[in-house]
């Protein structure tokens, strides 16, 4: 075979061989781009997709369970807890669904055999396509600032003669503590800490409780109860009174309910009364000292105090105005109150017939506070029959008339000499269901 001949051969042979491959890359084009599912082994944050569920349905599902997971945010001075949904985070679901569609399929066949390879072997985990709301993220911030923010508290002379430090106060940037959330929300971080700025204490000489002046009404609030003879529950209502009356609190110092008013047990003077548990009046000792609480920190929310602690009730209680009740229970729920004014302030806490109040005096009047509560949802309560062997057949007796459940959204501005600042809180009461016993 001559020259000319071996090369034209070894053109047909080369042809052919080319041929063969783009035949091989066409199937496995074929193979590769056929389908819109997820490709085999690939999850969505952590979650498996399958292909035998709608892939939109399963995208959904897993975009509610990311939004609605929450994160723990931490102030330093507070540490809160809030899901990416409430803090403005979105979920471009289209996009996502195009994007997973897209895995595997796109690109050269060798790129797009790689991304499957790293699919079937576990290595492959597709994300959502995350955007953050700035004017939500940036709301939310900007009502978590009066719940951190907190002055510089001089130092202080107490009742013994010792100096107590002072208090650095503490001050977040609004942009700063933004950014740090968005960037968290886009890294998939669960946990994020603020960056909060620390600021020293004023250098004077400290306040002295020998010196302090109590002549000014810082705050005050009343609320209503219905005193029996022998009636457990106003006897309670009066002793923890007697208790709370007379505490001090140091410029920067707190006080706890808990610690002034001590166990509500019978050795130690309380009475048996109705109280709430689980949202239901049970027997108990102590029914009424909620009450208590609950004036007090009306007193101290409306005077521009601090709340370290607070509990609201399982349900609306008429005595105080929705938003504005407490729950207290011994060892386990407290109510904290922090002064956050430059000068000592006295509590002091009496009953005078059906009145219970709570006063705030220091040396200084409280500051403006403008406050309101509105009612976001309400749900009526239901009916629950109970069988009683107590009535006659066909009889029925209320026992509990309920409460319909309520969220509320408190919110109040204070207006004081270092400035003015908004805290808005929102408390919920679960619903109440109508108690009727029925006679079998």
């Amino acid at each position: 075979m001559g020259h000319s001949e071996q090369s034209k051969s070894r053109w047909r042979w080369l042809a052919g061989g080319i041929v063969v491959v783009l035949a091989c890359l066409a199937v496995a084009s074929t193979a590769l781009y056929a389908g819109d599912g997820p490709i085999e082994g690939l999850t969505l944050e952590g979650i498996p997709l399958r292909n035998d569920a709608p892939l939109d349905e399963q995208i959904e599902a897993c975009a509610a369970s990311w939004l609605d997971t929450p994160i723990t945010i931490d102030g330093a001075t507070a540490v809160l807890s809030a899901t990416r949904r409430e803090l403005g985070a979105e979920i471009d679901l289209a996009a996502t669904q195009v994007h997973i569609r897209e895995l595997g399929r796109t690109g050269s066949p060798f790129s797009a055999l790689e991304v499957r390879e790293a699919a079937r072997r576990g290595d492959l985990d597709a994300r959502l396509l995350v955007s953050v709301q700035r004017g939500q993220l940036r709301d939310w911030v900007s009502r978590l600032q009066p719940r951190i923010e907190r002055a510089a508290v001089p130092a202080v002379i107490g009742s013994g003669g010792a100096t107590v430090p002072g208090l650095p106060g503490v001050s977040l940037g609004l942009i700063a503590g933004v950014t740090s959330v968005r960037r968290a929300l886009l890294q998939r971080q669960v946990y994020v800490q603020l960056p909060v700025m620390s600021n020293e204490p004023p250098q004077r000489a400290p306040v002295s409780l020998r010196d302090a002046s109590f002549s000014e009404l810082v705050a005050a609030y009343e609320t209503q109860y219905a005193p029996r003879a022998g009636g457990g529950r106003s006897r309670n209502i009066e002793r923890a009174a007697r208790l709370l009356h007379g505490a001090v609190i140091a410029p920067g110092g707190t006080v706890s309910f808990n610690d002034r008013v001590g166990e509500r047990s019978l050795e130690r003077g309380f009475h048996g009364a109705t109280e709430l548990r689980s949202g239901r009046r049970v027997d108990g000792v102590g029914g009424g000292v909620c009450q208590v609480a609950a004036t007090l920190y009306a007193a101290a929310f409306l005077g521009g105090f601090d709340v370290v602690e607070h509990h609201p009730h399982s349900r609306n209680l008429r005595y105080v105005e929705a938003g504005l009740d407490a729950a207290v229970v011994w060892d386990r729920k407290d109510l904290i109150v922090r002064n956050p004014f430059p000068h000592f302030v006295r509590v002091q806490a009496f009953t005078e017939g059906r009145t219970l109040r709570v006063e705030l005096f220091g040396s200084r009047s409280g500051p403006i506070v403008e406050w309101s509560a509105d009612v976001l949802e309400e749900v009526a309560p239901g009916v629950e029959r109970v069988a009683s062997a107590d009535l006659p057949s066909g009889e029925e007796r209320v026992v509990d008339e309920g409460e319909p459940g309520l969220l509320v959204e408190v919110s109040r501005i204070v207006r004081a000499e270092s400035g003015t600042r908004r805290d808005v809180r929102r408390v919920r009461y679960p619903v109440a269901d109508r108690i009727v016993e029925v006679g079998q």
